[in-house]
């Protein structure tokens, strides 16, 4: 099976559809990169990201990681899962970590709890992170504003569906 070779136009269509965010989150600006908290993970042939915004402020984003072959994608998403790693020290947040069914080949969920109003004059706001894997292509979605382990596993659950259907009509 060769590499699947998305166009950019091809991959922000798959992003965010009518009826996919929760009530108040809409898509934000579209990035050709994916931000730097990937950094770390293998080099993938295509990425995407889309910032969520809720009312007016920047609420986590969407990002879609191509990579050539399954083995890499699967090490990537291993290092994404591993970074939802509890800390030590959960004063700021309460963590709750768990494999989520029925959406891509694997999937995991970090939700994290608020556990004070703010710090240092800043507020602290609940968030949540969930990330698929399917073939070649993973998907993370951050949200901050709801740790609603709905809110994140339906939006995953519509774009994993688009890119299920991409890579079928696009595999050879």
């Amino acid at each position: 099976m060769s590499p699947l070779t998305p166009t950019l136009q091809e991959l922000e269509k798959l992003l965010i559809q009518s009826g996919d965010l929760p009530a108040g989150f809409t898509g934000g600006q579209v990035r050709e990169q994916a931000p730097g908290m990937f950094s770390e993970l293998p080099k993938p042939n295509f990425s995407i990201y889309q910032q969520l915004v809720l009312r007016g402020e920047q609420a986590g984003g969407v990002t879609l990681l191509v990579y050539p072959d399954s083995v890499k994608a699967r090490e990537a998403f291993q290092g994404i899962v591993s970074g939802f790693a509890p800390t030590e020290d959960q004063s700021l947040y309460k963590q709750s970590i768990g494999t989520v069914d029925n959406i891509g080949e694997s999937c995991t969920q970090c939700l994290g709890l608020a556990q004070s109003e703010e710090l240092l004059g800043m507020p602290l706001k609940d968030m949540g992170d969930i990330v698929s894997i399917r073939k070649a292509i993973i998907s993370h979605v951050r949200m901050t504003g709801t740790a609603d382990p709905q809110d994140l596993q339906s939006y995953l659950r519509r774009l994993d569906r688009r890119i299920a259907q991409y890579i079928g009509v696009h595999e050879k």
